[in-house]
């Protein structure tokens, strides 16, 4: 499916929207619901139950407009999306849920990646994101919540540290590589990006000389 064509079939909504539409509901039933539904460039998690997270087919077109709404009104001009993703929905071994899409928030992790080696690595859901959401969890305890999935052990650092230098083998420049840890107790890599465009703690020594 193309970016252009298909947003000028929907807007304003016509009969060559039908077919688009026809095409993405035969993709997503290969999947199988639950999906996880994204473009190539991002996903507007925080929207959760209404873009990302597709329950049923009913929901899917509906969803379909929020993730590219998101991606339209990004940024000042918008991103340059090619693609509508569709995803195998996994569960992930969540705490609590946040923001105004009730996101659940689960183990995550970002590792920065150069040269063939492993930079330095974070918990992706840091409090202030969270507080300054301007949506409060409904869970009261959801700070010690957040405090016990950012925990990181040294079984955990090792693995993920082994699978960030497996993808920094092939994958070369300046890259941050995130996972996700499944709720049948899997870590997931969920996505790779440039470096220099990903969130970076302001603390981090590495982020400090330039990387």
């Amino acid at each position: 499916m193309s970016r252009e064509p298909f947003l000028k079939a929907i807007d304003p909504p016509h009969t060559a929207a039908e077919k688009y539409y026809q095409a993405i509901k035969e993709t997503a039933r290969k999947i199988g619901y639950p999906l996880f539904l994204r473009t190539d460039l991002v996903s507007g998690k925080h929207d959760w139950k209404n873009s990302c997270y597709v329950e049923r087919e009913e929901d899917l077109i509906s969803h379909v407009f929020s993730v590219i709404e998101f991606n339209e009104t990004a940024d000042i001009l918008g991103l340059d999306w090619k693609a509508l993703v569709f995803r195998e929905f996994i569960e992930l071994d969540w705490k609590f849920k946040a923001f105004w899409g009730e996101m659940p928030v689960a183990r995550a992790r970002r590792y920065f990646i150069k040269d063939g080696q492993v930079l330095c690595h974070h918990s992706y859901w840091i409090e202030d994101a969270i507080a300054q959401s301007g949506f409060k969890p409904k869970e009261p305890d959801w700070r010690d919540l957040l405090k016990q999935l950012n925990f990181q052990t040294k079984k955990e650092v090792k693995l993920l540290s082994e699978y960030a230098t497996e993808v920094a083998s092939v994958l070369s420049g300046f890259l941050s590589v995130d996972f996700a840890h499944a709720k049948d107790g899997r870590w997931i890599l969920i996505d790779i990006a440039l470096g220099k465009e990903s969130w970076h703690p302001e603390r981090c020594p590495k982020r400090k000389r330039g990387f």
